[in-house]
């Protein structure tokens, strides 16, 4: 039987222009036990928005540097699999920076509860066409969506 893992998509490589494929690698490693006041999530929806971008061209702004090996930065919408903090239980939605991985263990004070009634969580406009796309489109696991700015905005 295999251990559990987390797959994290980190950077190879220092962007230069626009990123490419080699860019990036994929890494597996043993999904990590969450200790004191921490969360495993299981990443449900992951962002891709231009701030990703800045931050690989260095910009200071965003926490860690960008360097090779370093996670991609994002938030992402996630499922709580196992909780040691009293304020979240297994089964809770959470949104939170827990950059482009499947299974991280993060502090509790990084996410927030219940990211369906907080529209910050993803943005008005992401919201907006969600709901659009919902109302006339199935979509399925593993499905990529690409976001193009609406005509009105």
């Amino acid at each position: 039987m295999t251990q559990p893992s987390n797959r994290r998509v980190v950077l190879a490589r220092i962007p230069t222009g626009t990123p490419e494929p080699e860019d990036f690698a994929l890494v597996d490693e043993p999904r990590r036990t969450p200790g004191a006041g921490e969360l495993l999530l299981r990443t449900i929806w992951l962002s891709m928005d231009p701030y990703q971008r800045n931050w690989m061209a260095g910009a200071r702004s965003y926490g860690t540097a960008a360097a090779p090996g370093a996670t991609v930065i994002g938030r992402a919408v996630s499922e709580v699999v196992l909780s040691n903090d009293p304020g979240f239980v297994a089964g809770d939605i959470v949104c939170g920076e827990t950059g482009w991985q499947t299974s991280p263990v993060v502090s509790a004070d990084v996410v927030e509860a219940h990211p369906r009634t907080r529209r910050g969580c993803v943005g008005d406009g992401v919201l907006a066409r969600h709901q659009r796309r919902t109302e006339h489109e199935r979509l399925r696991p593993c499905d990529a969506v690409a976001e193009q700015p609406d005509d009105d905005q």
